[in-house]
C-alpha cells in the first residue's frame, strides 16, 4: 500500500512537494509547480520535491507516468482520509486553522484540485 511520507510547502507561490513510498519501500518524489511566474504552472515534476531541485523532470500531460503518480497519490490520500473528509478539507479557504497532518493533506488536495482544473 502506498503511503505519504512527507509533504513540503514552498513559499514561492505555493509549490507542493510530495514523497510517496510503496509497499516495497520504493520512494517517489514529485511536486506540483505553483511558483509565481512559472512557465509550467500547476504542472507535475517527478524526481524532486521542487521544480528547481536537481533531478526534477517535467511530466508530460496525459502520459502513463502522470496517471501512475496521480493514481498512487489518490490511493494514499484515501487510506488516510475518507472522500467525505477530503471534501470537508477542500471547503476550507485556507490552512490557517488546520494543524499537523491535516495542513499537509489540505496542501495536496488544493494542488491536486488546481492541477485537475487545467
Amino acid at each position: 500500500m502506498t503511503r505519504i511520507v512527507d509533504v513540503l510547502y514552498f513559499r514561492d507561490g505555493g509549490t507542493v512537494g510530495v514523497i510517496l513510498e510503496d509497499e516495497k519501500k520504493k520512494r517517489t518524489s514529485f511536486c506540483f509547480d505553483r511558483r509565481l511566474g512559472s512557465e509550467t504552472p500547476n504542472r507535475i515534476y517527478v524526481g524532486a520535491t521542487h521544480p528547481e531541485n536537481k533531478g526534477a523532470k517535467l511530466v508530460e500531460k496525459g502520459s502513463s507516468l502522470e496517471e501512475t503518480i496521480l493514481s498512487s497519490l489518490r490511493k494514499a490520500l484515501d487510506v488516510k482520509h475518507s472522500p467525505s473528509e477530503q471534501k470537508k478539507l477542500l471547503r476550507k479557504e485556507s490552512a490557517a486553522d488546520l494543524q499537523g497532518e491535516e495542513t499537509k493533506i489540505w496542501w495536496i488536495l488544493k494542488a491536486l484540485e488546481q492541477y485537475e482544473a487545467k
